[in-house]
């Protein structure tokens, strides 16, 4: 009884800390996100380890391993509030060696309203009649293997860059992933 008491103090000590510290609009690189290509978010974005098409770039590299020669992806997406993602990618067989592939994500912001933040006008229209305009891209090159007939690994290199008015950030950031065809009743871990 004392190991169930301990126990449930520890979650619901971990449900507050989470709750104060919220970051909901405080953070960056929020359109890596956005799941891409269209048959992935057909299926809730469940695509981990359930396809192996050139879209697998954005989700788990290692699972382009099922291209044959060359294989391309282009998505458009007209987001909420007037955002525009564009997406892309690209992969090329090498033989035994391996594949490479090429993607990018594009994110428009479109024109916004500036607005001044500090008024204290009680309501009114704080708009300054003035505009300003944002946008992300992620540009990433991929490597992937099969080391055995069930098993393959892949990494992306990624330079990714967000702009907002006069700011921007960018860096540089990888994903490695490996796909594991079990051969049991179809299951694939990814």
């Amino acid at each position: 009884m004392k190991k169930i008491i301990i126990m449930l103090s520890m979650l619901i000590s971990c449900i507050n800390v989470d709750a104060q510290f919220n970051k909901v609009g405080r953070t960056a690189l929020q359109f890596l996100k956005i799941g891409m290509g269209a048959r992935q978010a057909a299926q809730g974005e469940a695509s981990i380890a359930n396809h192996q098409d050139i879209n697998s770039i954005f989700w788990n590299p290692a699972a382009i391993t099922n291209i044959d020669n060359i294989q391309a992806s282009f998505n458009y997406t007209s987001w909420i509030s007037d955002l525009k993602v564009l997406s892309g990618g690209i992969g090329l067989r090498l033989g035994e060696i391996g594949i490479i592939s090429f993607g990018v994500i594009q994110m428009d912001y479109g024109d916004l309203d500036e607005a001044i933040t500090t008024s204290t006008s009680g309501g009114l229209d704080t708009r300054t009649g003035l505009k300003f305009g944002g946008s992300d891209l992620a540009l990433s090159f991929g490597f992937a293997r099969n080391f055995t007939n069930k098993l393959s690994i892949g990494v992306n290199i990624k330079y990714i860059r967000e702009e907002l008015h006069t700011f921007s950030s960018n860096v540089w950031a990888f994903d490695v992933g490996s796909y594991y065809e079990t051969g049991w009743k179809g299951i694939r871990l990814g």
